[in-house]
Order: structure tokens, then sequence, then C-alpha cells
């Protein structure tokens, strides 16, 4: 998946904007601050927030889709998927506000986080600096059902079960990829991540 800048569409008579950031088709490295039974949590995918519609007021949109495996004393299967929708504002042609509420469902298989469905509610902000530079960050908390394991898992969550604060920056030009930072909750455990991508 690719980041766009803001631009008009055609439809409309060009008064129909879209401005997209996406971390998608890289690789993320969740390191667990607290020792458990894997040294790192390893996945290829992304997460991707756009904002589109008639200016000041359009659709936000999120996705988060990644697989991928623990590493260590003990492999297990990963996985997470979510999609949201929400309200989005465009404050002026390169700063864009969303808010989300989706439906989605993670888990890593082997006992190491057990299966949930999740309702994850999300806000984040898109800046355009330049066509080429646009920064982006988000902040995710996740009501889950059907894992009483998971439940309350989360320090940094003001309602739901589990967080998720992420920050990164998405260029292109001479250099087409992504880098970004994140930290995640869950079932009582702090993931500090980093992932990064190149487009080709």
């Amino acid at each position: 998946m690719i980041g766009h800048g803001c631009r008009l569409l055609p439809e409309d008579g060009g008064n129909r904007a879209r401005i997209a950031a996406s971390f998608g088709g890289g690789l993320r490295v969740e390191l667990p601050q607290t020792p458990t039974n894997f040294d790192a949590l390893l996945t290829l995918g992304g997460t991707s927030r756009e904002v589109r519609g008639s200016p000041v007021i359009g659709v936000a949109e999120t996705g988060d889709l990644s697989l991928g495996a623990t590493l260590g004393n003990k492999v297990g299967f990963a996985y997470d998927l979510s999609l949201g929708f929400g309200p989005g504002v465009f404050l002026g042609d390169n700063l864009q506000v969303g808010a989300t509420i989706g439906f989605g469902l993670s888990g890593i298989t082997g006992g190491v986080l057990d299966f949930a469905w999740k309702v994850p509610t999300e806000g984040f902000v898109i800046l355009e600096l330049s066509p080429e530079i646009r920064p982006m960050a988000y902040f995710r908390q996740d009501y889950l059902f059907g894992a009483d394991s998971r439940k309350h898992g989360s320090k940094l969550a003001r309602w739901g079960d589990e967080a998720e604060a992420g920050a990164g920056l998405r260029f292109s030009g001479r250099l087409d990829g992504f880098v970004y930072g994140s930290l995640r909750e869950m079932a009582g455990v702090r993931y500090w991540g980093i992932g990064m991508g190149a487009i080709l």
C-alpha cells in the first residue's frame, strides 16, 4: 500500500479531496518490555489511515493487516486484522484529523495470545509538510470479546482492554518508503515496536 498526498478529485467539480498515509508492505519488529516466553514479535503487513470527502468535513478510514510469528523459545503464528470508519476533518490543505470505530480480530497461536474479536476506536492526525514528506500519528483503544485472559490488559487505555500509540514518516521522491515507531499494550505486556519498508 502506498500513501498519497492531499489531492482534489475530479468528481463534484474538483471539490472533493483525499489524503492518505500508509505504512504497509513492510516489516515490523516488536520487543516485549517484560520477560516473556519469546524474544520478539515479527510481522509483515502494515497500517493505513485516510481522510476523503468534501472539505471541511469528510470520511475517515483506518485499516490494519499483519501476519507474522513470535521468535525465540516460543514460536506462534500472529495475526491482526481490523477496519474502521468515522468522521474526518480537513484543517486547511495540509492537516487532516480523523476518528474511527470498527471491527476486527487478533491473536497469537500456541497459547501466547488468545483469539479475540475486537472493536477498535481510534484518533489520528496526518500532516503534509510537502508532497514528499508526510508525518502521521495515531492512538487506538480496543474493546475485546471472547478472551477473558486479555481483558483490562492495558494501563494506557482510558477505556477498552488494549491500546496502541504510533507515529511515523512517509516519504517519497528519490527514496520512496516509510519508518514508524509504536507502543502497544496487550494482555498486560508492553511492546516497543519499529516498522520500516521501501516502495520499489
